[in-house]
């Protein structure tokens, strides 16, 4: 028996702090969650129809610190860059045969998601043409044409 009560009176003490702990929980208030010191710029890079843009860079700077990130579209068009420091952002989006876009003055502020979606309108196709000259041989080096300068036997 004395066995017996060794063992209850180590569970009393178990069973009250499980009792507290519990209490505590609940009444702890909703705001002890932790605190996120960023924010996060997202969003969708689409053309003129709304079709999505694949492959696209997307290109984020900070203004007040001239930083950049960089991040090229998933196959839906999106984009995302987490855990930025708050601050004004300039969004510049750019894609091959399209125009490229920039939004100006996007604020991120802390545990906020900016969301930037961007529709990409179809640019000017222009063609770049090098034309590189060589000197060229005074003295022809395959056959001739016109008269032989060999006399005739």
């Amino acid at each position: 028996m004395l066995l017996a009560s060794r063992y209850a009176i180590r569970r009393v003490p178990m069973a009250a702090t499980g009792i507290l702990l519990v209490i505590g929980l609940a009444l702890a208030p909703a705001e002890l969650t932790a605190q996120v010191l960023y924010g996060s710029i997202v969003g969708n890079v689409t053309d003129n129809t709304g079709a999505a843009m694949p492959g696209a860079t997307v290109t984020i700077t900070h203004v007040q610190t001239n930083t950049t990130r960089e991040a090229i579209t998933d196959g839906t068009g999106s984009y995302r860059f987490p855990t930025l420091q708050p601050g004004a952002y300039t969004v510049s989006v750019a894609m091959p045969g399209f125009s490229n876009a920039t939004r100006s003055d996007v604020n991120v502020t802390i545990n906020s998601i900016s969301r930037i979606n961007v529709a990409l309108q179809i640019g000017q196709l222009s063609e770049t043409v090098n034309v590189e000259a060589s000197a060229r041989s005074s003295r022809p080096t395959g056959p001739r044409c016109g008269p032989s300068s060999t006399p005739a036997s």
